[in-house]
């Protein structure tokens, strides 16, 4: 019978291999607390203040939802990397046929039919 090592099962031994196992994880979190300590430092009234955290977290969504997904879309390789430009463009034939026409189907029928061209070009 083989004895099992007692370090192993040790509080440190636990650390350990939980460090060693997600080296990076742990990396990137003493990184991002290494910056938030420093910006804290240039500016604690700011950082020390809950409205700054809620005002973060109540515009993070629109940013992070689509950059979420679209990051699945590029990994799985169904579309290439030019479809910010294409959004982009939606986006501005939108905003110019909504400015000069007001609110109208026109301005959404025009910026569906510029992400449509992408496919075929």
């Amino acid at each position: 019978m083989k004895r099992k090592n007692p370090a192993s099962k040790s509080f440190g031994g636990i650390v350990v291999g939980t460090f060693n196992k997600y080296k990076l994880q742990v990396a990137i979190s003493i990184i991002f607390l290494l910056l938030w300590l420093i910006f804290f430092a240039m500016n604690p009234e700011g950082f020390s203040d809950p409205a700054t955290y809620a005002a973060i977290t109540s515009v993070a969504p629109f940013t992070i939802i689509p950059a979420l997904s679209l990051t699945y879309v590029i990994i799985s390789g169904e579309i290439d990397l030019s479809f910010p430009s294409v959004m982009a463009l939606g986006g501005w034939i939108l905003a110019v046929t909504w400015r000069a026409l007001g609110p109208s189907p026109l301005g959404i029928i025009l910026a569906l039919l510029a992400f449509g061209c992408n496919r075929r070009i």
